[in-house]
């Protein structure tokens, strides 16, 4: 299952797609964790920070993926845009990483 990077609003629904099966996953993961809290304050906190983690996650990957789309949108990148919402620090760590890189080597030329 493939398909061609029409434009950039093609990407933009795939991304908005994915952050938003993003966020539905979220749900049950944090209603799973919440279980271990002791309080019902301490399992709304879990459960919240949980959802927010993953929203914030859905959001930095929708942002740093639509306009930078060159492949075919494949389910496999799909999965990876997935998994990669839960590892979004990581993610917005080498992108300020790289960019200032960039940056570098473009005031030097």
């Amino acid at each position: 299952m493939s398909l061609p990077p029409k434009n950039s609003t093609q990407n933009a629904i795939a991304a908005a797609v994915c952050a938003a099966i993003v966020v539905v996953a979220c749900v049950p993961i944090a209603a799973f964790f919440a279980t271990f809290g002791d309080s019902y304050n301490q399992r709304a906190l879990i459960y919240c920070v949980i959802l927010l983690w993953g929203v914030a996650g859905a959001v930095a990957i929708f942002s740093l993926t639509w306009r930078n789309m060159s492949k075919k949108v494949t389910a496999g990148l799909m999965i990876k845009w997935i998994v990669s919402a839960f590892l979004w620090p990581l993610l917005l760590l080498s992108w300020l990483v790289v960019g200032r890189k960039r940056r570098k080597d473009e005031q030097t030329k």
